[in-house]
This record gives structure tokens, C-alpha cells and sequence, in this order.
């Protein structure tokens, strides 16, 4: 049972939902909360597991149907039965893979500890934090800061989300160390150009259009 969510981009303009019916959909963007989910921003809920509870999940989507068309950002799910693999947390986005199929795929899952126990209250706090979230466009990423070590080797991937605003076009790039476009050699650049609706890609000198 939830019994209140509090979603804000600043603490002293809380949006507030109390004793909210489960299964519930939120539009955030319309109650004033924005697109994005970036830092100074963070959703609360609070709630009590009832006794016999299998599992709740909380789910940011983008626009479209919950499992059919929207994409899932962040999802969180909380199994309470006790059968392999156990009771757990895991965290987990699904990704369109796509246009053309509109295939929707799940990444890898993290799994932790469940804290929650049937018949108590608790608090669950989604936090954007600076350090997965870009603040500002353009912004450089050092990858290996980040953990993904040097080079783009095998089983290793990249997902970005984000939302077009009036845009006309927008590049991204695996850049080596130095300074992009100066000193750095560039393996990978990826470039959409809506002036021109295309699409075009640079693997070691090689360009390609789509």
C-alpha cells in the first residue's frame, strides 16, 4: 500500500499525492515536475508492504504504453516470494532497439539485498545525482573516471536518453584523450542533422549516411 509520494524539483514545492490507489500513472511533466530526471530533482514515496506481498515496482517511462511503446528509463522492483532467485531488489531500463520493429529489449539487472519487511512502513527516495546525469549540453564524459576503462571492447555498451528540443542537429563522440576536434583522435562520431533529416556515422574515417 502506498500512502503518500512527494515529487519536487525544489523542497519548498512539493508535489504531493496521499493515500494514492495502486496501480497509479503519474504524468509528471503535466503536475509541473518537468521532463528529466536531473539532479535537484527527487521523488519520495512512502508506503507499507502488506502481508502477502509478491512484488510492487515503480517505473519512469517516457511517453507512450507501459511495455508497448514507451521506453523505461529506470525501474524499480521489489520481489517478496521466496522462490530461487529470492526475495531482492532489482533495477533495470528497457530500451527501443529500433525504429523500424519498435522492439523494446531489458538491460542486465542489479540485484540487492531486500530491506523491506510485510507489515512496516517505509521510505523510498529516487535522488538524481550529477554524477549519471548530464547537466548541460555539450558536456564531456571521461569514461574511465566513470568505470568503463580504456577502449570500446566486446560487451561493453552505451545507452543515452534524452528528449528533442527544437533541435537542428546534435553529435556524439568516442574521443581519445586531448582535446576534441583538436588534439584527440575520434574512433566513433555520431551526428543527426534535422535541417537535412539524416543521419551520419564515422568509424575510423569511414562516413555513412542513413
Amino acid at each position: 500500500m502506498v500512502t503518500t509520494i512527494e515529487s519536487t524539483m525544489c523542497s519548498n514545492n512539493p508535489i504531493v499525492y496521499k493515500n494514492l490507489k495502486v496501480p497509479s500513472t503519474i504524468d509528471l511533466v503535466k503536475v509541473g515536475f518537468g521532463r528529466g530526471f536531473l539532479p535537484d530533482k527527487y521523488i519520495e514515496i512512502n508506503g507499507v508492504v502488506l502481508e502477502r506481498t509478491i512484488k510492487f515496482d515503480v517505473f519512469l517511462m517516457g511517453d507512450g504504453e507501459l511495455f508497448n511503446t514507451a521506453n523505461i528509463p529506470f525501474a524499480f522492483s521489489s520481489y517478496h516470494y521466496t522462490a530461487p532467485p529470492g526475495p531482492r531488489i532489482e533495477l533495470n531500463n528497457m530500451t527501443k532497439l529500433n525504429d523500424i520493429t519498435n522492439l523494446r529489449q531489458w538491460g542486465r539487472a542489479e540485484r540487492y539485498r531486500l530491506p523491506f519487511k510485510e507489515g512496516q512502513p517505509f521510505i523510498l527516495e529516487l535522488v538524481a545525482a550529477p554524477h549519471n546525469t548530464i547537466i548541460e549540453i555539450p558536456s564531456i564524459i571521461n569514461l574511465v573516471d566513470q568505470g568503463l576503462g580504456i577502449g570500446f571492447t566486446k560487451y561493453k555498451f552505451i545507452v543515452i536518453h534524452g528528449t528533442l528540443v527544437a533541435p537542428t542537429r546534435f553529435d556524439i563522440s568516442l574521443a581519445e584523450d586531448g582535446v576534441p576536434e583538436e588534439t584527440a583522435d575520434i574512433p566513433f562520431h555520431f551526428s543527426a542533422d534535422f535541417t537535412k533529416n539524416e543521419v551520419s556515422e564515422n568509424r575510423l574515417g569511414v562516413w555513412q549516411l542513413f
